[in-house]
């Protein structure tokens, strides 16, 4: 029996973006119809499918890098012509010879959720569970005295770019056991909460643009119109 297998050459997270700001574009119906213009030339950390309508962004982020999975979008970042950094996040002991296609254009870092919640200060891992925070977490390991999260909207409705999906409605599967989506959001709701306590404890002005959610009325808010950048 072999046991042996190929593990990724997880990457570090540099200080690239010190004291500057970040913008963490997630894929929920609040920035439908928003004039993404106003973020070209900036920092810009796409979350997921996001990417493959912000091809300029700085950087694509997953944390839903499961194997059979990350052909297919690493096919579709490449048919939107995505020039920006390819990270995943997997657990160490990850196995790329499930992977059915070329990694070499992805930067692997350590998805570390076993006891670790908030933001990591270790810029070989991430901590959680939500690649939006994992954009998060890699914002501030890059440096970034600024955040802003856009397109946080706990799963409720659409995407921006594909308002007719519903997203999910039901309950579903998670490791085995029924996950509802009321134990889906309170846990989502939660899990910020310890992000946003990490941010302000380092020093971080950390900002959600247009919330849809009052569940997330605890960061502070941009609202449409107001400036997306700071001093």
């Amino acid at each position: 029996m072999n046991l042996l297998k190929t593990t990724p050459n997880f990457c570090k997270v540099d200080l690239r973006w010190p004291n500057e700001c970040v913008y963490v574009v997630a894929g929920g119906p609040s920035l439908h119809g928003f004039d993404f213009d106003q973020l070209k030339g900036k920092n810009v950390i796409a979350v997921k499918s996001a990417a493959e309508h912000l091809p300029w962004a700085s950087m694509y982020v997953s944390m839903d890098a499961v194997a059979w999975k990350m052909p297919e979008r690493l096919t579709a970042l490449k048919k939107a012509g995505f020039g920006g950094e390819i990270w995943m996040a997997v657990p160490e002991d990850y196995n790329l010879d499930h992977v059915m296609c070329k990694t070499d254009n992805v930067k692997f870092i350590i998805r570390d959720n076993i006891c670790n919640t908030g933001i990591s200060p270790y810029p070989d891992r991430v901590y959680g569970f939500n690649s939006a925070v994992m954009g998060l977490n890699i914002a501030f390991l890059g440096g970034a005295d600024r955040i802003v999260l856009m397109g946080f909207d706990l799963a409720k409705g659409g995407y921006w770019y594909d308002m007719q999906n519903p997203n999910w409605v039901n309950d579903r599967m998670v490791s085995g056991k029924v996950q509802t989506r009321e134990d889906y959001i309170k846990e989502q709701v939660e899990y910020m909460h310890e992000v946003e306590l990490d941010l302000i404890a380092d020093g971080v002005d950390f900002r959600i643009y247009n919330p849809v959610n009052q569940e997330l009325d605890f960061i502070r808010p941009i609202k449409p119109g107001e400036p997306l950048e700071w001093n």
